[in-house]
């Protein structure tokens, strides 16, 4: 099928009023399309994911999402990657944010690997660069503007949060941070198709070419180098350093700039965090760590 984008006006006035539909938006899909539900799968906090079974006996996943800004273009990625480097949509309804997705076998993780850490940075590295090389569809948001965005809304909750932040001993951080992030949105680098939210747990093993797969994009175009963050802060218990410079090997983007990103996102962790009502401690322990190896 051919991909659309979600609708972005088909929203809810709030996050716990979509939890409220959910179970009714499910049953209706399930009876709509055919499907016989499953077990639930890890969906993150932002859709309800679970196995299901089509009326021709054949496995899938529905997922559906939780109207937000970032997942408007998840059909039109999964689509521009391709059935080798990601899950085939097999049904879409674009207004209640329900995909029908290929199960990937096996389907575990690269974070839930047995692989060394060389050869997981290697791996995920090696998808995350055939992504990149795909063509971008039109329609999707830059980087710049998503950094924009993100930069803003920070902004707006820091006066709130400067106590917590001084007490943490990270509000200068936080505020260069932001100043980093806005500074690599605006470089002059090649924009490229991302991922957007290129997590290990985004990364699930596949039995088809290639040997690996990626889920749940948040698609974006812009600089490469922004993309692997999540992958470098959370695949593996090395050091930091270790991380980077393996992701740097791997995928031929530039050590610097790869701690440059890191730095600037686990800015606005911090902030997200506190936001959410954590203490934010391990997320300002790793902004110290990010500082250190993006402005030595």
């Amino acid at each position: 099928m051919s991909a659309v984008p979600f609708e972005r006006g088909a929203s809810w006035a709030s996050r716990s009023d979509w939890d409220g539909a959910s179970l009714e938006i499910l049953a209706t899909t399930l009876d709509r399309w055919q499907l016989t539900a499953g077990d639930p799968l890890a969906g993150g906090v932002s859709a309800l994911v679970i196995a299901v079974t089509q009326a021709d006996g054949s496995p899938a996943v529905l997922k559906l999402g939780f109207p937000h800004e970032e997942g408007v273009g998840e059909a039109l990625g999964l689509e521009a990657y391709g059935p080798v480097l990601a899950p085939r949509v097999l049904r879409q309804d674009a207004w209640t944010w329900a995909l029908l997705l290929e199960r990937i076998q096996p389907g575990d993780s690269i974070l839930h690997t047995d692989l060394a850490l060389d050869d997981a940075f290697r791996a995920a590295c090696a998808l995350h660069s055939a992504l990149t090389a795909r063509p971008a569809p039109a329609g999707l948001p830059t980087l710049a503007r998503a950094m924009s965005d993100y930069a803003t809304g920070c902004r707006g909750r820091l006066p709130r949060q400067r106590a917590a932040l001084e007490a943490l001993g990270v509000a200068e951080l936080v505020h260069a941070a932001l100043a980093e992030l806005e500074a690599l949105a605006a470089d002059p680098v090649s924009a490229v198709l991302l991922h957007g939210d290129f997590n290990p747990n985004n990364i699930l093993r596949s039995n088809g070419p290639g040997g690996w797969r990626v889920i749940d994009p948040k698609p974006l175009v812009g600089d490469p180098a922004y993309d692997l963050w999540p992958l470098i802060a959370q695949l593996g218990d090395a050091p930091l350093a270790e991380r980077i410079g393996l992701a740097a090997r791997f995928s031929g983007l530039d050590e610097r700039r790869l701690a440059r990103w890191g730095f600037a996102r686990t800015g606005l962790d911090v902030s997200w965090a506190l936001e959410d009502g954590l203490d934010a401690e391990a997320q300002a322990t790793a902004l110290r760590e990010w500082s250190a190896l993006a402005h030595p």
